[in-house]
């Protein structure tokens, strides 16, 4: 039964970079609800676990930003969807990096920008079964921006919660116990 549910129902994914920052950590194990699209379409501000379009033996986690039909834009790297811009509120410097509080459509997540990056400005409307995916480290990730529309075969389920956070520190294990249970 246990494998059933591991296998079909749920599985966990462990973060390998620092893509998802600050939401998801290196070494945070997540719950991935394997069925939560099978009569739900996926949500703008998700995040999901999905195939690489370019090698789908490999797993990649972003946060969903637009769905099929939005019209998104990108002008001095601030997010427009369906004509609505989203305000951004500084919380934090550490060296190059901004803490940034982002809110668009009703849903706000914090996100890392590091100063003086910038990306050239885009418009592009979803294509129909064709989802917008980026990291919360906006310039330290490789998401939609680079190799495209995420197809929705590729998605293998919702990120719920944190699980755990388990890292080695030399052959210690250290971890952050606050984490555990975080919903995404």
């Amino acid at each position: 039964m246990m494998c059933f549910v591991r296998g079909v129902l749920a599985n966990h994914y462990r973060i390998p970079s620092e893509s998802m920052l600050p939401t998801l950590e290196i070494g945070d194990d997540v719950l991935v609800l394997r069925r939560a699209y099978d009569h739900a379409a996926p949500q703008r501000g998700q995040v999901m676990v999905f195939e690489d379009v370019h090698d789908p033996r490999t797993l990649l986690i972003k946060r969903l930003i637009a769905i099929p039909g939005d019209h998104v834009e990108i002008v001095d790297d601030k997010l427009i969807i369906n004509g609505e811009a989203a305000t951004y509120e500084n919380l934090h410097d550490v060296g190059q990096t901004t803490l940034l509080r982002e809110c668009l459509l009703g849903d706000c997540r914090e996100i890392y920008r590091i100063r003086g990056i910038t990306h050239p400005d885009v418009a592009f409307v979803v294509p129909k079964d064709h989802f917008f995916m980026m990291g919360d480290n906006r310039d330290n990730s490789n998401d939609s921006r680079y190799w495209g529309f995420l197809p929705r075969e590729n998605i293998v389920g919702l990120a719920s919660r944190v699980l755990w956070n388990l890292r080695l520190a030399g052959v210690v294990p250290t971890g952050d116990l606050s984490r555990v249970g975080q919903k995404l």
